[in-house]
């Protein structure tokens, strides 16, 4: 069986709910800090194709949350300064304040 269409046709496709699964998996504390954080960075990646601001700000933070805990710190400043410019597209107040948090 072929496959149908181009990638981005494919991912613009692919159920919200892969993605979900994805940004559930990266915040199981059965997986390592780095294994979260690459599974967050891939669901942002799979959200940012689709356009989903709301996954792709999700998958941020987690893989913010995910680096800073292994002291990852420029990657973590990258991915939650992601999430608030998620947040201003979004103009969501409450997510720009969450991220800013973790920004200090």
């Amino acid at each position: 069986m072929a496959c149908q269409g181009t990638l981005s046709a494919q991912i613009e496709i692919l159920p919200s709910d892969v993605i979900d699964s994805l940004i559930k998996r990266s915040r199981a504390d059965s997986l390592s800090m780095y294994e979260r954080a690459n599974l967050a960075l891939r669901a942002r990646d799979l959200a940012r194709a689709r356009n989903d601001l709301d996954q792709s700000y999700q998958a941020s933070l987690s893989a913010g949350i995910a680096y800073i805990r292994i002291s990852a710190y420029d990657k973590s400043l990258a991915s939650f300064q992601d999430a608030f410019i998620t947040a201003q597209e979004q103009e969501d107040d409450r997510r720009q304040a969450e991220s800013s948090f973790y920004i200090g």
